[in-house]
């Protein structure tokens, strides 16, 4: 009968070294426990200045709430725990275009938001999305 590799010595050490190594990688980034960052997420749109418009946007990879905008109405729904959509109608404040609770905003690099659609508001006459940018922040 051949003994087993981890009785070996050198194996035994090569696999603490190994533990060790791992157990250092976990290391603390801002986002375990005790180090959450909750907040408001701020998403401003760029693009052709054309008063009035409506932007339907996709929110993916992270769990929000409280979604509120600076002007115009909202309609939000959630699709899944890390999937939502929001539809921002009216006057809107593109530097504050819609805003969401996070409860920590250090994911926030994990986080993607897309505009999907472009309308004129009075018409609701679809415009293209190109020009147009999503920027997410604090």
């Amino acid at each position: 009968m051949k003994t087993p590799a981890f009785v070996f010595p050198q194996f035994r050490r090569a696999m603490q070294l190994a533990a060790i190594v791992a157990t250092g990688a976990c290391g603390n980034n801002g986002t375990g426990p005790g180090n959450e960052d909750p907040g408001f997420v701020r998403v401003s749109v760029t693009g052709p200045a054309t008063p009035n418009v409506a932007f339907k946007l996709r929110i993916a990879g992270g769990a929000v709430d409280s979604a509120r905008v600076g002007g115009g109405t909202l309609f939000f729904e959630t699709l899944g725990p890390a999937l939502h959509r929001a539809i921002v109608v009216g006057t809107a404040d593109r530097t504050r275009l819609l805003e969401f609770w996070m409860a920590d905003r250090n994911l926030l690099d994990s986080l993607g938001v897309n505009i999907e659609e472009v309308a004129a508001t009075g018409t609701y006459e679809q415009r293209s999305v190109a020009g147009y940018a999503a920027i997410v922040g604090r």
